[in-house]
């Protein structure tokens, strides 16, 4: 379908992130565009917010708001021993 191009720039976008192709993309815009004003403005706040905020822990590369994360820097932790599941 030929979308005007706002739509289908956002809809480029959407399609760039793992796992999401073109019609899922385009579902969420449609979406999105379906509901108020605000959730855009609640989108871009919280992208802008958790960009600033968030850090890859040194030692797990867990996302933290710290870094260490809480679980590296945990008095209770053993510190000789790092398990990673991916």
């Amino acid at each position: 379908m030929n979308y005007p191009k706002n739509i289908q720039n956002l809809i480029n976008k959407f399609s760039q992130l793992p796992t999401i192709g073109p019609k899922t993309a385009e579902r969420i815009v449609l979406y999105l565009l379906s509901k108020n004003e605000n959730i855009f403005e609640e989108f871009s706040k919280v992208m802008q917010e958790i960009k600033g905020k968030i850090k890859k822990c040194s030692s797990c590369s867990n996302y933290s708001e710290t870094n260490p994360c809480e679980i590296c820097s945990s008095s209770k932790r053993e510190k000789s021993i790092i398990c990673i599941v991916a």
